[in-house]
């Protein structure tokens, strides 16, 4: 719509390039929060998050979910923060038979056929994303995460909140994931301890 109205003339649209806060997807993984959760012991695995990352086309996501108007990052400081953006961050291109293989190789696969990996003891890779309600942009990107994670097994169950008792939710510790955006207020770590 800015850009229809600005192609006449009507205004001036302005690119001030990438903003210093990215959207953030994160599990919860304070055993304490979790170990009575059998999910637990493959929620912890970092080959479990690697296959999802695998799993995601970053490139597809900042197009689809920012309507192109967006750059695909690979950590949680985006290239607006030149003295902390780090451009060797390790990186997980999109490729769903190398996420298949990350899940297999922690023991889950499909083995009832319905679609969704399990473990051995038949406990499905099945997590609830938490998200701020009436968040367009957060709608698109749990969407696409969902229908791009479950090509590679893993369900996600998206529960749209609002902000207050997502917030609630995160502080208590009772969660399995979440998609949202912090923003911080200064680009310096150093200044924002308790969210690092």
């Amino acid at each position: 719509v800015v850009k229809r109205a600005a192609d006449p003339g009507g205004l001036a649209l302005l690119d001030l390039g990438v903003g210093p806060d990215a959207d953030s997807f994160w599990f919860l993984l304070k055993p304490e929060a979790k170990k009575a959760d059998p999910r637990f012991a493959f929620l912890q695995r970092a080959e479990f998050r690697q296959a999802i990352s695998h799993a995601i086309d970053r490139q597809q996501f900042a197009d689809t979910v920012y309507l192109a108007a967006a750059v695909p990052i690979w950590g949680p400081v985006t290239p607006a923060n030149p003295q902390r953006y780090w451009t060797d961050v390790p990186k997980y291109p999109h490729d769903l038979n190398r996420a298949r293989a990350l899940l297999r190789g922690i023991g889950l696969e499909d083995r009832n056929g319905d679609g969704v990996v399990e473990d051995r003891a038949g406990t499905e890779a099945r997590v609830t994303v938490l998200t701020q309600r009436g968040v367009s942009h957060y709608e698109r990107a749990t969407r696409l995460l969902r229908d791009e994670v479950a090509k590679a097994g893993i369900a996600l169950d998206i529960a749209p909140l609002d902000i207050t008792t997502m917030i609630g939710r995160m502080l208590e510790g009772n969660y399995d994931a979440i998609y949202y955006r912090f923003l911080l207020t200064d680009l310096d770590p150093g200044l924002a301890r308790d969210f690092w």
